[in-house]
């Protein structure tokens, strides 16, 4: 398995996602969907050619993989996989993607 590195904007999304869904549905499913995408983590680190390009978001070399209702934003190489981003699907996904890389 290679190495997973979590980006800081998507530490972010995680802890978002869980404080939302803590508060605003219940605190079991927070746990549960967040226990749910850490367990993707893993899985895309065993298996980084699972999830997919979507040119029709971004031109970035990046790959989408479902969790749910969220898009796990991540890239990899031979020896790290990186968490980019988490994003709910109904979100402007491709402006977020424009305002969160055009940075870098």
């Amino acid at each position: 398995m290679i190495r997973i590195v979590i980006a800081p904007v998507a530490r972010d999304d995680l802890k978002h996602i869980w404080h939302y869904l803590a508060n605003e549905v219940s605190l079991s499913l927070a746990d549960r969907i967040r226990e749910k995408l850490l367990a993707t983590f893993d899985t895309l680190g065993r298996h980084p050619g699972i999830g997919h390009k979507r040119e029709d978001l971004t031109s970035l070399p990046v790959r989408f993989y479902s969790v749910y209702q969220y898009l796990v934003i991540y890239s990899y190489d031979s020896e790290t996989l990186r968490i980019l981003s988490i994003i709910h699907g109904k979100r402007d996904v491709a402006t977020l993607l424009t305002e969160r890389f055009a940075k870098e």
